[in-house]
């Protein structure tokens, strides 16, 4: 079953939602690269890294706190989970098996784009919160850095100046290109992959 590539979608659901002042911000059409290094990073403090004001920056930090709380209510409505541990590898697993090509298209068709709360949106930002939160229990030396819109938030590594778009890799799996993907190894690679650069 064919669904769209992720730049459309990013383009459909998610770029109406910037101010213009937040889309002159970016440097990017539409959704970034998994992991991107920039060498002015390493050794800077997060802080000094925070894109936003102590105000914006809360905001962004409760709305993605929101969304993982709607995960932890949510999922577990649908999904085969077991335990009682929260959101970790097992629950990405089981999000990502559920969400196939036929249930991804369905959601795609039937989300309206000029509603903030339609189906598409509402399960990219809980799937990137959830796919931020798993990845920052596994390497505890991740910070968020928060932007706005919120989905525009990433981890960053400091030791490597890695970013983590989270949020990103979210629109990808709900798209023909990251669909294939698995998530949870992808957690698992990107790790692997922090970790040898911050030997090397």
């Amino acid at each position: 079953m064919n669904i769209p590539e992720n730049d459309p979608l990013f383009l459909r659901f998610l770029d109406p939602w910037y101010s213009e002042a937040d889309r002159k911000r970016k440097n990017w059409d539409a959704t970034r690269p998994d992991m991107l290094t920039i060498s002015g990073y390493v050794g800077a403090s997060p802080d000094d890294l925070q894109i936003l004001v102590l105000e914006g920056q809360n905001e962004s930090k409760a709305r993605i706190e929101r969304m993982l709380a709607a995960c932890r209510s949510d999922w577990p409505t649908y999904l085969n989970l077991s335990g009682g541990i929260g959101i970790d590898l097992d629950w990405i697993d089981a999000f990502d098996a559920y969400y196939d090509r036929k249930k991804v298209s369905e959601i795609i068709d039937k989300s309206d784009p000029t509603d903030f709360s339609n189906d598409y949106l509402i399960l990219v930002c809980e799937f990137g919160a959830a796919l931020g939160h798993v990845l920052q229990r596994m390497e505890p030396r991740l910070n968020w850095v928060y932007d706005w819109p919120y989905w525009e938030s990433s981890l960053v590594d400091t030791q490597t100046g890695t970013i983590i778009p989270t949020f990103h890799w979210a629109v990808k799996k709900f798209s023909d290109y990251g669909i294939d993907d698995g998530f949870a190894a992808k957690l698992e690679m990107c790790v692997s992959v922090l970790n040898e650069n911050h030997r090397g």
